[in-house]
């Protein structure tokens, strides 16, 4: 059921690599942050958006809440404990990512969490850490503020918490494998991105 899952989608970054903000890039005829939402939204509820302060964000599906960062400009490790308290209803897991996985789907995130065991984490593979697109046991996520308050502010540092697995795509290929952990940070990773949705 999607109410044993949640999901916390951070749109308040700079994009300075991107140069516009990647929340409002229109991708196959919708917003990329309202088709990382409706698609996220398969198979969890809550869904807690977390938008810089008076950020313009897309129109998104109803049942995702949209909440600010509380300060400005201080890192994805406040804007997820910003969406951490923001869950009314948390559910065992919830799934944290960016706004900038145009081809993340319901699906693939099912078959990620597929692998979780015992582990406070379930990440994909990689030579440094994904925090971003990972399953969380839901009661580990209350280490951010931890961080926090030491006043660290890298997300990857939540890792060096937690009891981490990771996956491999090549473990994930029939759910999307690694298309769908593409990410777009700059005008040439989001031509290809758009090039490679019109050859599929």
């Amino acid at each position: 059921m999607r109410h044993d899952r949640s999901a916390i989608i951070l749109c308040g970054g700079e994009s300075k690599r991107m140069g516009q903000s990647k929340a409002l890039l229109e991708f196959e005829g919708e917003a990329l942050l309202t088709r990382i939402c409706r698609n996220v939204a398969e198979v969890a509820d809550p869904v807690v958006v977390v938008s810089a302060k008076g950020q313009t964000v897309p129109v998104l599906p109803e049942s995702c809440l949209l909440v600010e960062d509380d300060i400005p400009f201080a890192g994805p490790l406040a804007g997820l404990c910003r969406g951490y308290g923001a869950l009314s209803r948390p559910g065992e897991y919830t799934f944290v990512c960016g706004c900038d996985y145009p081809f993340l789907t319901g699906r693939f995130l099912l078959g990620l969490l597929e692998k979780a065991d015992k582990e406070d984490v379930i990440a994909i593979a990689s030579d440094r850490p994904q925090p971003l697109c990972a399953w969380y046991r839901t009661p580990a996520l209350a280490e951010v503020s931890g961080l926090l308050a030491e006043g660290e502010k890298r997300l990857s540092k939540l890792f060096d918490r937690l009891v981490v697995r990771q996956v491999e795509t090549s473990d994930l290929v029939a759910v999307g494998g690694k298309r769908a952990t593409i990410t777009v940070n700059t005008p040439e990773e989001w031509s290809e991105a758009i090039s490679l949705a019109r050859s599929s």
